[in-house]
């Protein structure tokens, strides 16, 4: 695993009070536009899932469709928390 990442799991959660007004609403802006662009791609790999003709495709489609979904419930997480 990467080090990076692997740091930041270590890590407490942030609070919400450790944050300024500013940084909250720039983190609410982002998780709102990424909210958009996960619900796009839900309904985009969807669509792949439903007409692809291959097999392997059709399953890595829906894979993403699930990986996109799980994305989707953690940034609405994050906003409400926010």
């Amino acid at each position: 695993m990467d080090q990076t990442i692997a740091s930041m799991e270590e890590r407490e959660p942030i609070k919400p009070e450790e944050l300024t007004p500013r940084t909250k609403a720039l983190l609410k802006m982002f998780a709102e536009r990424h909210l958009e662009i996960e619900r796009d791609m839900i309904e985009t790999y969807n669509k792949l899932a439903e007409t692809a003709d291959h097999s392997v495709i059709n399953e890595l489609a829906k894979q993403l469709t699930e990986n996109e979904k799980q994305h989707h419930a953690k940034f609405a997480e994050m906003i409400k928390n926010i």
